[in-house]
């Protein structure tokens, strides 16, 4: 095991047994160590941290976690995203940080948690959203100056093979349409099925989103718990409107029209222009 140092509290680089490199420095009384496989890896980390202060933040991890996700994600994303990334942080980063400091979580730290996320059997699609929240609070946190550098940096996700979707067979959507037929949902269930919209798509969907002369459907906004807003991916798109599809939606106005739906003669509801509104 080699070490070289360097001069003017430059810090100093060790070779390790299993052929990484290391790097420590003093600051402040502080120890700021990065470690790396190769030693341009090492060099360009450390390029990334050196002459920065060294934060003496005892800080624990699970502190930050919470009040990372109050100030950087309630405040600025959909609730549906913070609630998301909430249940990740709760469910499985909790309970593999406990009361560890901020500054003393390592990689394996962070491939503990997928590897027990991993025991679990749970889905790639949900690991990569755990290290993609671990990402974003440690990313915040090396802006902060709260750690050196970002342990969630090369975090290996298991590959597994995807589950096969799941479809509804002919005979089950017979069923469904037989129980949703004296419902006031019946047209929206149809609508969904030659459209392929998601629920929330479908809840947001107004009248003037219907272009009848070019045939299509414009996608622009999802209605969940959190409110109507940008759809899943944020973008426009378009579905191309079948002569099922309106037949449906001809049906679903002779509904409104036979319940006298507010949507429909309520002033303030009527500006909203709502294809699939509640009976209220």
């Amino acid at each position: 095991m080699g070490k070289t140092r360097n001069p003017n509290g430059m810090g100093s680089f060790t070779k390790l047994k299993d052929g990484r490199c290391k790097w420590k420095q003093m600051i402040d009384g502080e120890l700021r160590q990065i470690t790396a496989r190769t030693p341009t890896e090492l060099k360009e980390k450390i390029k990334q941290v050196q002459g920065l202060p060294i934060t003496k933040s005892k800080i624990k991890a699970v502190e930050w976690f919470e009040k990372w996700l109050g100030t950087y994600v309630k405040p600025l994303k959909k609730k549906a995203t913070y609630d998301q990334y909430e249940s990740l942080f709760l469910t499985h980063i909790k309970p593999v940080f406990g009361s560890r400091k901020l500054s003393n979580i390592k990689r394996y730290d962070i491939q503990e948690v997928i590897s027990v996320m991993n025991t679990k059997n749970l889905s790639t699609w949900t690991m990569k959203h755990a290290r993609k929240v671990m990402r974003l609070a440690f990313s915040k946190a090396l802006e902060d100056k709260l750690i050196a550098e970002n342990p969630v940096d090369k975090i290996e996700i298991p590959k597994k093979q995807a589950k096969p979707r799941k479809t509804l067979t002919t005979s089950e959507l017979k069923i469904l349409f037989q129980h949703t037929k004296n419902t006031r949902w019946h047209w929206a269930f149809k609508f969904l099925l030659v459209t392929g919209l998601r629920r929330g798509e479908l809840l947001a969907l107004k009248w003037s989103d219907i272009d009848f002369e070019n045939k299509r459907i414009i996608v622009d906004e999802s209605n969940s718990a959190g409110g109507v807003g940008d759809t899943k991916s944020s973008k426009v798109h378009y579905v191309p409107l079948s002569g099922l599809a309106i037949e449906y939606l001809k049906n679903q106005k002779d509904m409104l029209i036979k319940e006298n739906n507010p949507a429909l003669y309520n002033t303030e509801l009527n500006k909203q222009d709502i294809i699939f509104p509640s009976q209220n």
